[in-house]
């Protein structure tokens, strides 16, 4: 659809600022003319597919369904695509075989009246801020009443103004929060929990990936966006091990802990890995630091673990020291490349981008 321009008022410079309410993106001057398409028409390819819905009836599936931010694996050199989206579980009897398991870009949940539709981008900003305990909220702009969605830095960074995408105004909300349509859809179906209940499945996976010819895919978990089932979410590191040239896994569970070739993976470096290779302004600035005091790789947890810095500090002997740039440090990182050494098959990069231009920007 063509471009619908409206202006919106001035910015703090005194230029006008205008925005493309069919695409819900910002439109820029060119050579200091109006330009004729959106920021969005500009960022999304052309030649991209047309995204897949998939519906699903919770009452066909009683032994439960399950719908999660599906992020790239941390590391993965198996032959399959990437994964992003909103990864699906149902099951006809609880604890039974998984009649689906599989990503889309969204998911239509039916309900007694209606269907209730989960976005890819809402879904893995959704899961960002869940992984790193931060409050969502449903945000509503108080203009025009279109849903609030952050994304990318904003997901991760919770706050009282936002700049909404339907009318391109800004507005203030009355909490310090990250907005996300995902937790209206939640109360559709009962479910209003953000941090849910979780067990540990006290199993430990030790494996060679000589093993495994046909790859290894790792995950760190999260948990799901809508839960159905009346078992408890497991909490820890889901691993897919391929033996044989076959779609389904030989190895295909979650452990809390997990050693491959000798390295192990501690779960919550596995899990902070995973949504900052998957937060677009943390791009190329993933590291691991090593202490210059006492030599240990430096793990910036949690929120810290999201903040660009020069300024670093060791958990082990607190020294505070400096990096050249700003970078978050992991670990995991060095942990990761040394295990490239022992890959069967070459490691796959992460270009999320191109599958969903939109998870950066406005």
């Amino acid at each position: 659809m063509r471009c619908q321009i409206v202006y919106i008022g001035k910015a703090r410079n005194g230029k006008p600022k205008y925005w493309c309410t069919e695409h819900h993106a910002p439109v820029f001057f060119v050579d200091g003319t109006l330009d004729a398409t959106c920021q969005y028409v500009q960022t999304v390819r052309e030649n991209r597919a047309v995204e897949e819905m998939f519906a699903i009836d919770p009452q066909e599936f009683p032994g439960g369904i399950a719908l999660w931010g599906a992020l790239p694996a941390v590391y993965d050199t198996t032959r399959f695509p990437m994964d992003f989206g909103i990864h699906v579980h149902a099951r006809k009897e609880v604890g039974g075989k998984k009649v689906y398991d599989k990503t889309f870009a969204r998911v239509a949940v039916k309900t007694d009246t209606d269907t209730v539709e989960f976005d890819a981008v809402a879904a893995v900003s959704y899961t960002f801020a869940n992984i790193l305990n931060l409050p969502i909220e449903y945000v509503e702009c108080p203009r025009c009443g279109y849903p609030h969605l952050d994304k990318d830095w904003f997901s991760i960074n919770p706050h009282k103004k936002h700049l909404c995408a339907g009318c391109g105004r800004e507005f203030f909300d009355s909490k310090i929060s990250v907005g996300n349509p995902i937790i209206k859809a939640k109360k559709f179906f009962g479910d209003n929990c953000v941090q849910r209940q979780v067990i540990s499945p006290h199993r430990t996976l030790a494996i060679k990936q000589s093993d495994f010819p046909y790859g290894l895919a790792i995950w760190g978990s999260n948990t799901a966006l809508l839960w159905t089932s009346p078992k408890t979410e497991e909490y820890g590191i889901h691993v897919h091990a391929y033996a044989t040239d076959s779609r389904e896994p030989t190895i295909d569970e979650t452990f809390d802990k997990v050693i491959i070739d000798g390295a192990e993976l501690p779960v919550e470096q596995v899990r902070l890995l995973m949504i900052q290779q998957a937060l677009p302004f943390l791009e190329q600035r993933i590291a691991t630091l090593q202490c210059p005091t006492c030599g240990s790789a430096v793990f910036e947890s949690g929120t810290e673990g999201c903040k660009l810095t020069t300024t670093h500090i060791c958990q082990d002997c607190q020294t505070e020291f400096k990096s050249r740039k700003k970078v978050v440090s992991n670990p995991l990182v060095a942990t990761l490349a040394g295990l490239e050494k022992f890959a069967v098959n070459p490691r796959k990069e992460i270009d999320l981008l191109s599958a969903y231009p939109t998870l950066k920007g406005w």
